[in-house]
């Protein structure tokens, strides 16, 4: 059973049937400029405190790339919200940003 959902059993007559809650899960990624040049920005990123990895953005369409990153397992969880943030993004490069579902 997956690590998200817990079991509650409900009895019916002589039956047992098992249903499955669902947990909700919040997800903050703060965003930092490391530094900026003609050609776009560099950024940390991770939860809270914690830096994990770097992006590049690029000037003009903002293409996120990914610089580094700690965990290759989380490179494509980080960089599709990374990204998202960006796109909210309608001038320049902000000082910081912070993702938030």
């Amino acid at each position: 059973m997956p690590a998200f959902q817990s079991p509650s059993t409900v009895r019916r007559g002589s039956s047992v049937s098992v249903r499955q809650k669902r947990l909700t899960m919040a997800i903050y990624i703060q965003i930092r400029k490391k530094e900026e040049d003609e050609s776009g920005a560099i950024y940390e990123f991770g939860p809270a405190e914690e830096i994990i990895g770097t992006v590049f953005v690029t000037r003009g369409h903002r293409v996120v790339s990914l610089l580094e990153i700690d965990d290759p397992k989380k490179k494509e969880f980080y960089l599709s919200r990374v990204s998202r943030a960006f796109q909210r993004q309608e001038v320049g490069f902000p000082a910081a940003t912070e993702y938030i579902a």
